[in-house]
């Protein structure tokens, strides 16, 4: 299962989502143990997922997750740096990129630091070096009438939002976390206008993976 703060992304993709029998595609950059697509393919009954991770310890971990809800049939894990050699589109990207200040991970929580390895945690001198990262990759791989689902450190949103549009993208909402903090930054193609209702219609997505 997602983390608190990361279930805040996966509650913010599903409700864009609108139709959840529809056939989509699902991208998680970063995928660490697979939990975001994972957690999404579960509510998605028609979805397919691709996980990427550099990590191939983390990528054995996510088909061993797959592998034990059943869903190994709807996801393929992949080794790759971000979105680099991927072909799209997809129309759901989720990505929880490692936000933490490199000044701040000594004073992260033990059960945090114990158990995440530094690359997932460690973003820099600022925190943001994982959003630089995987910002030019997200226009070209999202479909039209796709949307992306960015997990950020408190107080990251506007900061996010600029790397965002220096690469075609454009924020539309920052859904919060249980204790209000803002945890999710939504964007979708800076050509696409904004549109007042929330959600991905159903049957207006063409399915560009079979899932069987």
């Amino acid at each position: 299962m997602p983390r608190p703060d990361s279930e805040t992304v996966v509650e913010a993709a599903l409700g864009w989502v609108g139709d959840r029998d529809a056939r989509l595609t699902v991208l998680d950059l970063g995928t660490g143990s697979g939990c975001l697509v994972l957690a999404l393919l579960s509510e998605l009954p028609r979805a397919f997922g691709v996980g990427v991770d550099i990590s191939a310890a983390a990528l054995e971990v996510a088909r061993g997750n797959a592998r034990a809800l059943g869903l190994e049939g709807r996801v393929r894990f992949v080794r790759g740096d971000w979105g680099a050699g991927l072909r799209g589109p997809f129309q759901v990207i989720v990505a929880n990129p490692p936000y933490i200040a490199d000044g701040d991970l000594d004073a992260l929580e033990p059960e945090v630091s114990a158990f995440e390895p530094r690359l997932a945690l460690a973003g820099g001198a600022d925190g943001l070096d994982g959003h630089r990262a995987v910002a030019p990759w997200l226009a070209g791989l999202l479909a039209p009438k796709g949307a992306v689902f960015l997990e950020i450190g408190a107080g990251q949103g506007p900061a996010v939002a600029a790397i965002l549009r220096r690469h075609g993208m454009q924020h539309v909402e920052t859904p919060c976390d249980l204790a209000g903090i803002p945890r999710c930054l939504v964007a979708i193609p800076k050509t696409r206008r904004k549109d007042r209702k929330k959600g991905l219609e159903s049957g207006a997505i063409p399915a560009t993976v079979d899932p069987r």
